[in-house]
Parts: structure tokens; sequence; C-alpha cells
């Protein structure tokens, strides 16, 4: 795990976890003061891989790193694993 790029990730993340809560409040449940503790929780997720990235908050994440909106590329980005191409038949 490359820490200087999940930190840039987490810097791009919380605000647009906080922007996206805001923005659709009945789809998260929960207040946008608790957007900290979440984030930590979803940095925890990050390193160990227990997260699921499909909602807005990564999506617009991916959208401003300009990376694709896969776990994959997340995953590359963070230093997890190398970005792979289709293979060719």
């Amino acid at each position: 795990m490359n820490t200087t790029k999940l930190d840039e990730f987490m810097a791009v993340y919380e605000p647009a976890l906080a922007e996206v809560v805001t923005a659709y409040p009945k789809e998260y449940g929960w207040p946008v003061e608790e957007v900290p503790r979440v984030a930590t929780s979803i940095r925890a997720a990050l390193v160990t891989g227990g997260y699921h990235h499909v909602g807005r908050a990564f999506k617009l994440t991916t959208q401003r790193l300009g990376i694709k909106y896969t776990r994959g590329s997340i995953e590359a980005f963070l230093g997890l694993r190398p970005l792979t191409g289709k293979k060719k038949a």
C-alpha cells in the first residue's frame, strides 16, 4: 500500500462523502457530522480490502482523481496491485 496515495485518495474521498451525504440524505441515513468517523472506517477498510466501492462517494472520488470507477483501478491507484488490461483472446 502506498500511504501517500492513500492519503491523496482520502483527501478527495472525505469531502466527496460529505457532498453526497448532504445531497442525498435519505440514501445515507446518517448526518453529515458523521463523515469523519465514516471516512476513518473507510480508510481502514481500504487498507484491509474490506470495502465496497459501489456508491456515490467512491464514484465522485474516482472521477476527481481521474481513475476508473472499478475496484481494480482503485487498488492500482493505492498501490495494492498492478493495473492490468484485459487479456487478448
